[in-house]
């Protein structure tokens, strides 16, 4: 049962972060032993997802660069 394993999911990622760690770092492997439908797998991502990206990491320097106006890619800076 799907919805039971989301359940299970769910309840885990807010007792466990170094499962919330785990799953945000690579969900495919964190999760292969569970059956979960793509709309689980989506909830599951919305949890684990920040929605506002780290400003230093590699998409928020692309998401600053765009809302500043400027190309996300940077040919002097490969990021």
């Amino acid at each position: 049962m799907a919805g039971s394993d989301l359940d299970r999911v769910l309840s885990r990622l807010a007792a466990d972060p170094a499962f919330a760690a785990r799953v945000a770092a690579d969900p495919v492997t964190a999760l292969a032993d569970l059956r979960l439908s793509a709309a689980d797998l989506a909830v599951v991502e919305g949890v684990v997802a920040p929605a506002v990206p780290d400003p230093l990491s590699e998409s928020g320097v692309r998401l600053r660069r765009l809302l500043e106006g400027g190309a996300a890619e940077d040919s002097e800076d490969p990021l």
